[in-house]
């Protein structure tokens, strides 16, 4: 069982594979699900490092789906942004990426993130939503 903070659990069987001061990542094996929980902010380096050993992982996984919660995130820069379009979405999509969601509470600064992010998963054929809950999330990533 992953809690996800005081409210929200996840109950499937886990790997972890990150533990960091600023984010924590998870995969769920019988839902091909790869889960990070970022914990607050963090540096721009961290940040890159945190998606390249997300990659690694995924390379020997069965990972197709990503959920990530962004709460407690923090704003993150625009040159990290366009690194995470430009390398990690199409890193994510060779290793198997087929459908990503996206936990937040969505304050003005966090939703123009996002969006961006949106647009570059509907450009690359990639469904993307955005929830406000970790099982609602992975609820419509899995069909369930």
């Amino acid at each position: 069982m992953v809690r996800v903070n005081d409210n929200e659990v996840v109950n499937y069987n886990f790997e972890q594979f990150i533990d960091e001061d600023s984010a924590q990542a998870f995969y769920y094996p019988e839902i091909k699900l790869m889960h990070f929980i970022w914990k607050n902010r963090c540096s721009s380096e961290d940040y890159r490092r945190l998606f390249t050993q997300a990659l690694d992982f995924a390379e020997n996984s069965d990972a197709t789906l990503f959920l990530s919660d962004v709460r407690l995130q923090g704003i993150i820069a625009p040159d990290d942004r366009k690194w995470f379009e430009s390398v990690a979405i199409p890193g994510a999509i060779e290793r198997g990426l087929t459908k990503a969601a996206i936990v937040s509470e969505g304050n003005a600064f966090k939703m123009y993130y996002l969006n961006l992010l949106l647009k570059t998963f509907v450009k690359k054929d990639i469904p993307m939503k955005l929830f406000k809950d970790t099982q609602s999330g992975i609820s419509w990533l899995t069909g369930g």
